[in-house]
């Protein structure tokens, strides 16, 4: 997968796999390891762009491990988003299955499984996922996140507006039995509206957002400044903080081509979340190590230029778009509402 030569999924897994046996295996308290993410969504055959991360979660029975921030691993040939869970949770499958987690095991997701808890739960997953119940808890938990995030966005705060609709769109994602996703979630909107001739409600989502009449041209504008304010932060930061960011050159490509990507298929609209995200931790990294004056007077502005655009440019105006955001997700989750009441329980 190294130089920008696509390989099959089948192939990716396989290096992950390999991994998880020589070196994730090593993890204090190892209890098993499983894919998750988009990956699960692709044919085994299915080419796999060298610029996408892979999703895997380790299981452990180590408190203090299970507690860890995402590390990002970098492989010969792809690198992981790696994120760490205890294997308690894994115990209680009404938990499993009212929580995103469910949409990965019920996929073939696992890699490792020493214990047999992963398995044991994944067959129940399997069985149960369609039930109303537990369909309408997954689009609660949903509801929950962007609520919150929306009432922060409400109070000024940028990260708000920055997190809500990935949860505004992951119940419409949910309540149509797929899995939720972070970089595509207005992409992933799309897809279910459309499928069910929700078209109008679709166009006012972006239109919340803020990118509903933007053009390609203006989309890749914000891009380039994004990717100059990521560079300088991946040049600069050297706080302990940062790390949390996920600043890394694997990441940068990752976050350059998945927009890359969207833009290319016609979705550059909804590109402009993913971008959104990825400057927002650029310009948050560079206020633990900030540059220059000189350097700040060029990077900041273009920041600024991309909240007026999204119409969150000032503590008030933010405050405004909170309010009309909260407004179009309570209408989205009466549709959502509409769509779990049809599953049987």
């Amino acid at each position: 997968m190294t130089g920008g030569v696509e390989v099959q999924v089948s192939e990716v897994v396989r290096i992950v796999d390999c991994w998880i046996r020589d070196e994730g295996s090593r993890t204090p308290g190892f209890a098993g390891a499983y894919l998750r993410a988009g990956i699960l969504e692709l044919p085994l055959s299915a080419p796999f762009p060298s610029w996408r991360d892979v999703d895997v979660c380790i299981v452990t029975t180590d408190e203090s491990v299970a507690t860890r921030e995402n590390e990002d691993v970098p492989l010969v040939g792809c690198f992981l988003e790696c994120g760490f869970n205890h294997l308690a949770r894994y115990r209680v499958a009404s938990e499993i299955l009212s929580s995103e987690i469910s949409s990965h095991l019920f996929h073939d997701a696992i890699l490792a499984d020493p214990t047999g808890e992963l398995s044991s739960v994944q067959t129940t997953v399997r069985r149960e996922y369609s039930r109303r119940r537990w369909v309408e808890a997954r689009c609660a938990a949903q509801k929950q996140e962007a609520r919150a995030w929306l009432r922060l966005a409400s109070q000024g705060e940028i990260i708000g507006a920055v997190r809500a609709f990935p949860y505004i769109t992951g119940a419409i994602a949910s309540s149509r039995l797929a899995m939720p996703t972070f970089r595509r979630c207005l992409a992933r909107a799309r897809e279910e509206l459309f499928s069910i001739g929700q078209h109008e409600l679709y166009e006012d989502i972006l239109s919340g957002f803020g990118s509903g009449l933007m053009r390609t041209a203006e989309v890749e504008s914000y891009l380039e400044a994004a990717l100059r304010a990521y560079d300088r932060a991946l040049q600069t930061c050297r706080s302990p903080s940062s790390p949390s960011l996920r600043l890394h050159p694997c990441v940068r490509r990752y976050a350059a081509e998945g927009a890359l990507e969207m833009i290319r298929q016609g979705l550059h609209r909804e590109a402009m979340s993913w971008i959104l995200h990825f400057h927002t931790v650029a310009q948050v990294a560079l206020e633990f190590d900030p540059p220059d004056e000189n350097e700040r007077a060029i990077l900041w502005p273009e920041y600024e230029r991309l909240l007026i655009a999204l119409g969150l440019g000032t503590p008030a105006a933010l405050r405004r778009s909170a309010e009309r955001a909260t407004i179009l997700a309570e209408r989205v989750f009466r549709l959502v509402d509409d769509i779990v009441s049809q599953y049987a329980d």
